[in-house]
């Protein structure tokens, strides 16, 4: 297992190949989350302060390209820059009930058990704190530095006019799942704590939240 060195305790498992940037983004070709995938990665690394000059995009052709101070080349058959996934995170964090350190099991797999299973969490992206769906976790090592990172999925606080009424009534917390194209890329310190959605039946993207799956869980539910 690999720890993320940051200030909330994440510990990655389920390590897969190392693979080069180019290789993943055709593989996954065909899912919206990865569109703008490099200029995502990019911005958060360039957020963290890293020392590296170097910075990725995507021009309207998707061809990858690294940019530096000095140099354009192909990213894609640039060796040294790769993509490790990951399916599996322990995420430890402070609990808002007691202050004593708890621990969340994450999965973010294709087939855990013979099936998808990609786990929601509690996590702090460009709009706030907001749950989202984990959809790729990873290392990305650009110019030899390693940045621990999970492309994820948010969803926003909805309100329906025909379901107010029963949702107030019954302290239900109703969220919508953004569109795949909306994925944002976070860094692992980002990720608060794991939680539980579970999906409405009849209205397409949108999830109830288990606020009662413990204290701490109900604590931050009632702030968001």
């Amino acid at each position: 297992m690999i720890s993320s060195g940051t200030n909330r305790a994440t510990i990655l498992g389920s390590k897969q190949k190392v693979r080069a940037i180019g290789e993943l983004l055709e593989g996954q070709s065909a899912d919206p989350a990865f569109v703008s995938f490099c200029s995502r990665v990019s911005k958060v690394i360039q957020a963290l302060g890293s020392e590296s000059a170097d910075a990725i995009a995507v021009n309207d052709s998707h061809q990858v390209r690294l940019f530096n101070w000095h140099r354009v080349s192909s990213f894609r058959s640039h060796q040294s820059h790769q993509i490790t996934e990951y399916r599996f995170i322990k995420v430890k964090y402070e609990s808002k009930v007691d202050w004593r350190t708890k621990t969340d099991y994450l999965r973010c797999n294709p087939k855990f058990n013979g099936r998808p299973r990609f786990d929601f969490i509690i996590a702090d992206c460009s709009q706030g704190c907001v749950f989202a769906q984990l959809v790729f976790v990873f290392i990305c090592r650009v110019s030899g530095q390693d940045h621990h990172l999970a492309l994820v999925q948010p969803l926003e606080k909805k309100s329906r006019a025909n379901t107010r009424s029963a949702d107030k009534s019954l302290s239900i917390s109703r969220w919508h799942i953004q569109a795949r194209n909306r994925c944002e890329v976070i860094h692992l310190d980002c990720i608060v704590r794991g939680a539980v959605l579970v999906a409405d039946t009849k209205y397409k993207g949108d999830y109830f939240v288990i606020d009662t799956l413990d204290d701490d869980m109900f604590l931050r539910v009632k702030s968001m």
